[in-house]
């Protein structure tokens, strides 16, 4: 058989009452995986599960363990998607992120790859730092609005 690519692109799950927001079909991780994490414009996390993706995301980085996930910053018509996994090293876990930016209609087109050494995880959500890049990547948690 033949993989294919879908052509539609999934909506969020939300909370009864919140806009659904569309995630770029490259936004979305492999079966088994994570999840997905979306913020709408005012950066508030609009997805039901993402509790269970940031919690999840944050112990394969402790157990140093392969998984990955995606987290969209969508912003009035456009957005960031990050495809964050979790990377082994000879003495320590490390996050590769891989970073893809979009205007509507259009798909995501890359923007780049960095390495971050440090994952940390709180009740405010989960912050990824010590990145190549020189900046942080701050996922908010469910209930909580940077």
């Amino acid at each position: 058989s033949v993989a294919t690519t879908p052509t539609d692109t999934p909506a969020a799950t939300t909370a009864p009452g919140t806009p659904t927001a569309t995630i770029p079909p490259t936004a979305t991780p492999k079966a088994g995986e994570c999840g997905v994490i979306v913020t709408n414009p005012q950066g508030k996390v609009i997805d039901v599960g993402a509790q269970n993706v940031e919690m999840c995301f944050a112990a394969a980085y402790t157990a140093c363990q392969i998984k990955s996930m995606s987290f969209t910053k969508i912003t009035l018509d456009s957005g960031m998607v990050h495809l964050l996994t979790t990377e082994t090293g000879k003495t320590n876990c490390a996050v590769k992120d891989v970073m893809s930016s979009y205007v509507v209609p259009n798909k995501p087109q890359p923007v780049g790859t960095r390495t971050c050494t440090t994952l940390q995880s709180s009740a405010a959500g989960l912050t990824i730092s010590g990145c190549s890049t020189g900046d942080d990547l701050v996922i908010p948690a469910p209930n909580n609005t940077p």
